[in-house]
């Protein structure tokens, strides 16, 4: 019996851009890439704030946050809020910084169940402005139940927008806001 099969660099050598193999890209296969890599973008600033409140040196933090699952990074990145690190202060206006940080977490998760229920799913090809989405799930609670339901490209944005934004909220919790443009600290955060 022989085995015939293709390696990566074989079709790699053929030299076929998106157009070639696909034809005309489509908004809703799209909207799902740009809502994997916004997804992604989350990811690596979860990494890249445990690193800063953990205080490890920039080539240190990936070995530790690499194989980290998004739960895990936010439970991590929670915990290290939560210590309070001296000298450290987040970007919270008037409000208590465990509020603010309670309505993120929850953003964090809704984050990540809107991307996972499109992503971990099977699609069927673009049929016009619409894609039907196959979601088929064994929970002992309910035993096997098979979901369908079409999304067009404005519904799937429309979770890459909301990613976008908690990643947007989540960076602005940490900028760092006792100093000045100038580096001196501002005058409500100076010792009298």
């Amino acid at each position: 019996m022989t085995s015939i099969f293709f390696r990566l660099e074989d079709i790699r050598k053929l030299g076929q851009g998106y157009e070639e193999r696909i034809g005309p890209p489509d908004a809703c296969a799209s909207a799902l890439g740009r809502l994997v890599v916004g997804f992604s973008w989350l990811e690596k600033s979860l990494a890249n704030h445990i690193g800063e409140l953990a205080q490890l040196a920039a080539p240190v933090a990936p070995a530790l946050t690499a194989e980290m699952s998004f739960k895990q990074r936010v439970s991590a990145l929670s915990s290290l809020v939560r210590l309070r690190p001296p000298l450290r202060e987040f970007n919270t206006g008037h409000e208590s910084p465990e509020a603010v940080w309670g309505d993120i977490l929850s953003m964090l998760f809704e984050a990540e169940a809107l991307r996972n229920n499109l992503v971990h799913s099977e699609w069927s090809l673009p049929n016009g402005n619409s894609m039907r989405r196959t979601k088929t799930t064994a929970k002992a609670a309910k035993g096997i139940r098979t979901v369908l339901a079409e999304y067009d490209a404005g519904h799937i944005l429309d979770v890459y927008d909301y990613v976008l934004n908690v990643l947007c909220i989540l960076d602005e919790f940490f900028l760092d806001c006792s100093t000045s443009p100038s580096g001196n600290a501002h005058p409500h955060n100076a010792a009298a």
